[in-house]
């Protein structure tokens, strides 16, 4: 089948759910939460708010999956599993409330971004009062492992729209891989960009983008996206 083809295979099984939430799946309740921000961590001790917490972690099996979102203010929910005694929470998760999604740990390295529709309510009630953190400045941008100029403006290619409905089998998929200035969901696998030279097609998260001819010469040659 081919690396490339079982990637694109592995990103499909995940736009069905079926591999989403596996941190959460043997767990029997909630123990614990708390929401992070800019101010530090807040305590979520009500049993009834926990319990609505955890139900909605397991609906996030049946969330359709979204796109990379382009940095944005965030916080960080951690969870602690009923019966675990570890400092470490269980398991963490990253919400945008801005958006109303929230990046999920699929596996050993391998993130996702879905959209909770039926934990909304409930993540909007426990972070009303969160300050997030600010919107992360990305510091470091490399395609294929070799470092891109202006790394702040690979931004844009969150932005970019132009769908393309073909999922195309080549063997010149580069990962660009995004750091940024503080610890954030960005600098972890859930960007999933990868781009191919020959197609002028960036894969985002759960979907193809058509790059127009001009900003695919700079993505080629590692140059900078800034709008001239």
């Amino acid at each position: 089948m081919g690396e490339v083809k079982a990637r694109l295979v592995a990103a499909a099984l995940l736009i069905t759910g079926s591999l989403l939430c596996a941190p959460a799946a043997g767990a029997k309740d909630l123990a614990a939460f708390k929401v992070c921000g800019a101010r530090g961590c807040t305590s979520i001790t009500d049993r009834a708010l926990l319990r609505r917490l955890f139900l909605g972690i397991q609906a996030q099996r049946e969330a359709a999956r979204v796109s990379t979102p382009s940095p944005a203010p965030f916080l960080r929910f951690e969870y602690w599993a009923m019966g675990e005694k570890a400092p470490e929470p269980s398991f963490v998760q990253y919400y945008v409330p801005s958006r109303g999604v929230v990046e999920v740990n699929t596996g050993a390295g391998s993130w996702t971004w879905i959209r909770p529709d039926a934990a909304n309510a409930v993540f909007r009630r426990v972070s009303i009062r969160a300050a997030p953190f600010a919107a992360p400045r990305i510091s470091s941008v490399t395609i294929g492992g070799r470092p891109a100029r202006d790394p702040a403006s690979y931004r844009r290619l969150f932005t970019l729209h132009g769908k393309s409905d073909t999922v195309f089998d080549k063997p010149d998929w580069q990962r660009i891989a995004i750091r940024t200035a503080s610890p954030s969901p960005w600098s972890t696998t859930a960007a999933t960009l990868e781009y191919s030279r020959s197609t002028s097609v960036l894969w985002r998260g759960n979907e193809f983008v058509r790059i127009p001819p001009s900003l695919a010469s700079r993505i080629a040659a590692r140059r900078s996206l800034a709008r001239s």
